[in-house]
């Protein structure tokens, strides 16, 4: 709590930004959530919920729909590799909520679909339309361009996100030609090195795809 306290002043006249957190390692504590919510809307943050894995999702989104009830600019993310995930787009199609469409790290304990990126633009299909903004966070060039395209198609706002140490050049090559702005997702902290370097471990052929990328 304290370190986002910390952040969001640090952020405070950076209109636009959003602020990241994770609810279970917070207890799901609407005390505590309401602690770093009202720094964060103050210094006119974006609080938006990280997905983690398929049995904390009720709860989440839950405390999500709680948020968005209490502070002005809330928002989600939600997995395309989870069956569960178009009811949550329904649920939250409406409203008010900032909406990150990620592939999603945990798998669907039902068993992940036959086409992730084909689930991915299912869920671009559904929020098209919608008033509030969209973030498609991948680094698949031609997954963006697609979702991004019946995104803007629709008139909803929308962005492409990257995360900070991922190959972004031609997916935000992509965003430049369809005039879309860049979000840059930055990992902030003390775990942040361990973090890195268990992902590195996990997948060796970033060093393979970061050259790919660049030679476009």
């Amino acid at each position: 709590v304290a370190a986002c306290n910390d952040l969001a002043h640090r952020m405070a006249g950076q209109p636009g930004a959003c602020l990241a957190i994770k609810a279970p390692p917070l207890d799901f504590d609407r005390e505590r959530l309401r602690a770093i919510a009202g720094p964060a809307s103050a210094a006119g943050m974006t609080v938006v919920l990280d997905s983690l894995t398929p049995a904390q999702a009720d709860a989440t989104l839950d405390l999500a729909e709680w948020l968005a009830g209490a502070f002005p600019a809330v928002g989600i993310a939600i997995p395309a590799r989870w069956r569960r995930s178009s009811a949550d787009a329904a649920r939250f199609r409406d409203l008010p909520v900032r909406i990150q469409l990620i592939r999603g790290e945990w798998a669907d304990p039902a068993g992940d679909p036959p086409d992730v990126a084909q689930a991915y633009l299912d869920l671009a299909r559904q929020l098209a339309g919608r008033a509030a903004p969209v973030g498609v966070a991948t680094h698949d060039p031609a997954l963006a361009q697609a979702a991004l395209q019946v995104l803007l198609a629709a008139g909803t706002p929308c962005e492409l996100e990257q995360l900070r140490g991922l190959p972004g050049h031609r997916t935000r090559r992509i965003a430049a030609e369809l005039g879309v702005k860049v979000r840059v997702y930055w990992p902030f902290g003390p775990g942040w090195w361990p973090y890195a370097a268990e992902k590195l471990l996990e997948r060796p052929y970033l060093p393979w795809w970061w050259l790919r990328d660049r030679l476009g």
